[in-house]
Parts: C-alpha cells; sequence; structure tokens
C-alpha cells in the first residue's frame, strides 16, 4: 500500500508493543519462523503477508524474509543494522538503513514479524506498552535523519476484537490513532480471523506548525501475536506535503500486554 505520491511528503516507521516488564532476548543463532505473518514498511510503501520462511537472529536482527518459491529477500551488508529485538518466537523487529537501490536519498526498511495470536481473551479491554520500536525515518530527507515515537494501544475482545491506538512519531511531529484512540478500543480497527488489521486512513494531528499544511495523511497495518495476544505489531506511513517539503515517514512499533 502505497500513500501520496510524487508531490507528497511521506514518512515510514514501524513499532513493537509487549508485556510491561517483558524483554526482548538476545544472543543465540538464527531461528526460521514459518508462516510468520510479516509486515515491511519500505521506500514510502506499507506491505503484510504470511511469509513462508523468515529467518530471525538472537537478539532480533530479520535477515531473510521468504514470501514463497519465487519471492525472497535477504537483509544485510551494505546496509546497516539500526534498532532491532525480539521477543521469543512471539515477535521480531527491525530496521535496515541504506536498504534498497532507490534512488531516494534515505532508503530504509522497517519489518515486524512473528507468530500470529492463538488462545485469545474471551472478553474485554486489555491495554499494551509499547516495548519496542524502529526509529521511524523520512524516505524524502537527507541519509540518516530519524526521529522518535511514543504511543499507547489497547484490544477490546469479544466477538469482533478491535484495536485502538495513539502514537506520536517522526522528526516533525505527527499523532496518529484510531478514534478515541487506546481510551476505547471498541471504536478502533477491526481484527480479522488472520488476526490481521489495516487501515488506508487513520486520524492525523500536526505537533508542529510547520506540519499538515496541505495534503497529511496516514496509513497502518499490524496484528495480534503470541499467546494470549502478548504483543501488537502496528506498523504506519505518514505522508505530509507541506510549504513545498514533501515528507514519507515509516515506522514500526510493538507493544505488549501492561501487567496489573
Amino acid at each position: 500500500m502505497t500513500v501520496g505520491g510524487p508531490s507528497d511528503q511521506q514518512i515510514s516507521g514501524a513499532a513493537l508493543f509487549g508485556k510491561q516488564g517483558t524483554l526482548p532476548t538476545s544472543g543465540g543463532g538464527i531461528t526460521t519462523l514459518t508462516n510468520a505473518t510479516t509486515f515491511t514498511m519500505a521506500d514510502g510503501g506499507t506491505s503484510g503477508f504470511p511469509a513462508q520462511e523468515v529467518d530471525v537472529s538472537g537478539d532480533g536482527a530479520i535477515t531473510r524474509v521468504r514470501l514463497n518459491a519465487n519471492s525472497t529477500t535477504s537483509y544485510g551488508s551494505p546496509s546497516v543494522l539500526k534498532e532491532h529485538g525480539r521477543i521469543g518466537d512471539t515477535i521480531a523487529w527491525s530496521r535496515w538503513d541504506n536498504s534498497s537501490t532507490n534512488a531516494a536519498l534515505n532508503p530504509n526498511s522497517h519489518i515486524i514479524t512473528g507468530t500470529p495470536a492463538v488462545q485469545l481473551p474471551a472478553s474485554g479491554k486489555v491495554d499494551y506498552v509499547l516495548v519496542g520500536s524502529t526509529a521511524p525515518t523520512n524516505y524524502n530527507g537527507a541519509d540518516g535523519q530519524s526521529g522518535t515515537v511514543s504511543g499507547a494501544l489497547s484490544v477490546s475482545f469479544g466477538s469482533q476484537v478491535k484495536v485502538g491506538f495513539n502514537v506520536q512519531t517522526g522528526p516533525r511531529g505527527w499523532h496518529i490513532g484510531t478514534t478515541a484512540g487506546a481510551l476505547e478500543p471498541a471504536f478502533g480497527l477491526t481484527v480479522g480471523s488472520n488476526m490481521r488489521f489495516a487501515s488506508a486512513s487513520v486520524d492525523i494531528t500536526p505537533l508542529n506548525n510547520a506540519s499538515c499544511l496541505s495534503s497529511c495523511t496516514a496509513s497502518v497495518v499490524g496484528s495480534l501475536y503470541g499467546a494470549g495476544a502478548s504483543h501488537v505489531g502496528l506498523g504506519y506511513q505518514i505522508s505530509d506535503l507541506s510549504s513545498g517539503s514533501f515528507f514519507t515517514v515509516n515506522g514500526a512499533t510493538v507493544f505488549g500486554q501492561a501487567q496489573p
């Protein structure tokens, strides 16, 4: 999914949320996840798919994504591994800087992968906290420029599972989220039977007087992961055309269930 055109500013990123107090594992060799729900946010676009195989190192570096027998993407030198992390076989995330030959000034690949959620809570609202993320990057910015991210997320379980969230991100400053945000997920995005959710248009509010002066849009992709939906991965893209400047921001976030 690609948002905006050559005259828009777009920003892509991704983040990870998990249980409060749960730390990413480190060390060890390569784990190959099979049928892993995987999202990539790169070069001004987002995509999501069940990958046949994904190679993840002990510290969370995602080095190979095999979509099917005819499509494999490998990550490594000369690209530079930036933020990355892993929580068991439940979820992992990585950002690879300079990860494509595209002529853009600041190409990055933000990746989330993991095991789709099983044994969901029967009902009720569950709050999640941010446990990991990649630094949001502006595809149209100078190489190496990135921003910070913060946010909250919650899930309403029952016959229809819904996700509500609010995220503040980017080098310029934007707030994106669902109606009522994490406070009331029942007004959020619907989770499908494959545990995935997405929206080509979520609410966006500028946090800087120079932002969103003309065209400003945001889209998200994500999934519930792990036993009991212990974690949620959320990837995003922001497109902002303001006063002749063009931002395409991507990022990844990971949330985990908050402890009582």
